[in-house]
């Protein structure tokens, strides 16, 4: 017979069955497995320092303090928010179905694919090189402030209005009618293949 309570030590070394509640005030040392066939409530702290396996759900319904890695080998359902307050590296692909909204700053170190459509609403700072190897549709306006390199052809659909000086270092081809409403100043040589027409 068990007594309904001690304060001495218990070795029991067959099964027991606890048909009502289970009151531990002091540490429980289990060497072996311990399996729970239904809910296990714990109003104060678990601390486990080996390791967890669960093979079905984990529901927490509060906080998780984790002080050291965290390995998950297979999928993670959000169906909330995630919020991450320190650094999050993602060392393999990262695929996001939905919208990402970033309040602050986006670094990124490496190549970044977008397969579709990418709005931005805001600036832009590219502090190195931008390449666009396709079609690259600009809708307004482009404000360049510095240098613009151009390393092959540009064609431009409508009028070009500059408003500082073109310095051209080889041919400008005018394959059409070319136009100057004021005054054409060239230090230079001018070489005419064909016809000069003065009105």
């Amino acid at each position: 017979m068990i007594p309904e309570s001690t304060t001495g030590k218990v070795e029991i070394y067959k099964d027991v069955n606890i048909e009502k509640g289970l009151i531990v005030l002091n540490d429980s040392n289990v060497k072996k497995d311990l399996i729970v066939d239904n809910n296990s409530f714990l109003k104060e702290n678990l601390n486990v320092y080996g390791n967890v396996d669960i093979s079905n759900n984990l529901d927490v319904s509060s906080f998780v303090v984790m002080k050291e890695n965290v390995d998950i080998l297979g999928n993670i359902n959000i169906k909330n928010k995630l919020d991450v307050l320190g650094l999050g590296e993602f060392k393999e692909d990262l695929n996001i179905y939905g919208n990402v909204d970033i309040s602050k700053n986006l670094n990124v170190s490496n190549f970044a694919v977008m397969k579709e459509n990418m709005d931005v609403l805001g600036n832009v700072n590219i502090k190195k090189n931008l390449e666009v190897l396709e079609l690259g549709d600009f809708k307004q306006d482009i404000n360049v402030s510095n240098n613009l390199d151009i390393g092959n052809q540009a064609v431009i659909r409508e009028n070009v209005d500059v408003l500082g000086n073109v310095n051209i270092k080889s041919k400008l081809d005018v394959l059409g009618l070319g136009e100057f409403k004021e005054d054409l100043n060239i230090y230079g040589n001018v070489d005419i293949s064909k016809n000069l027409n003065v009105s």
